[in-house]
């Protein structure tokens, strides 16, 4: 009987220890996502989640697959290749390279997801600091990485939140952990081709992280010279990061890059695609007014200046 109701205590007491331990675990649950939500407010970072869906709307569904075709691009997005992890798309005004940014968002996205981006404006450029690109960059990270978000909001609430040094050094931090964290096994056994639009996701041993920039000649020159000098430091201490930027060529843009990075001017490159999208925009255009074949390609016939305008001829 003794041992009936010792075994019986031993049962009980342990469901109770389980029970205790989960809910431990839902109240910590819940007290970190209130930190964290505590963070994003006082921060109110900028996620270009937005900009990213109103581009994808612009390109169809062969953009940017021209890049295939380029060498140096090809080694930029294959994770598995560590000789290239800076990549600079050059572009005239019209060139086409923000939606193309977009196609390469999301082709990075089906290689790793840890895909950080961002779309300056000249709108913007008043309110676009180093500081909020950074922050940015951080949540974006750490919104697919809750396990790290404890690094966010024990840090210093007026430092995250006023010091450009400081961000960097956190997001310095974060790349860090995920480059020495290996990813889940049935990722990373799959073999993967980068250039492959309509393959599955999958992950090489030390997950990389994808970090996309455009329009940074369209803020202020002494900004984007401190914002390219910061992400090209946090590249130098960070080998499982792999940057691209897309502007125009300025002369001080040009001097920050330098010969250290790899190049492709899209100015007539990207043609095709130009040439897709005017063309899709024309047709949705044209099938709503109800003209007839020949008024349509009339019009059609007038609007083909339009794209050798955007080429920049």
């Amino acid at each position: 009987m003794d041992s009936e109701v010792t075994l019986a205590n031993i049962i009980e007491a342990d469901a109770a220890r389980i029970k205790a331990y989960e809910e431990y675990e839902r109240n910590e649950a819940a007290r970190q996502a209130q930190q964290f939500e505590s963070m994003r407010l006082l921060l109110s970072p900028h996620l270009y989640d937005d900009e990213l869906e109103r581009l994808r709307r612009k390109y169809c569904a062969k953009s940017g697959e021209w890049l295939k075709n380029e060498d140096q691009f090809r080694k930029w997005i294959d994770p598995l290749d560590h000789s290239t992890n800076l990549f600079w798309l050059i572009g005239i005004p019209g060139a086409g390279k923000t939606v193309l940014s977009s196609t390469i968002v999301d082709r990075a996205e089906k290689v790793s997801r840890n895909t950080l981006f961002a779309f300056l404006s000249f709108q913007n450029r008043e309110r676009t600091t180093t500081l909020k690109v950074l922050q940015s960059f951080i949540f974006q990270l750490l919104y697919e990485h809750k396990d790290l978000q404890p690094m966010l909001y024990h840090a210093n609430p007026r430092k995250i939140s006023s010091s450009q040094a400081f961000a960097q050094s956190l997001l310095v931090d974060l790349l860090q952990c995920i480059g020495s964290t290996k990813p889940e096994q049935s990722r990373a056994a799959v073999p993967i081709d980068p250039n492959d639009s309509n393959q599955t996701s999958s992950v090489n041993p030390i997950e990389p992280v994808y970090v996309i920039l455009d329009g940074v000649d369209e803020i202020k020159e002494y900004e984007r010279g401190v914002l390219l000098q910061s992400l090209l430091e946090i590249l130098e201490n960070c080998e499982n990061m792999k940057l691209l930027i897309s502007s125009r060529a300025e002369v001080d843009i040009s001097k920050i890059m330098g010969q250290r990075t790899e190049s492709i001017r899209i100015d007539h490159k990207n043609s095709q695609d130009i040439d897709s999208y005017v063309r899709a925009r024309v047709n949705t255009w044209l099938s709503g007014l109800g003209f007839d074949s020949a008024i349509s390609n009339e019009i059609r016939d007038l609007v083909k200046p339009i794209i050798g305008k955007s080429k920049g001829e």
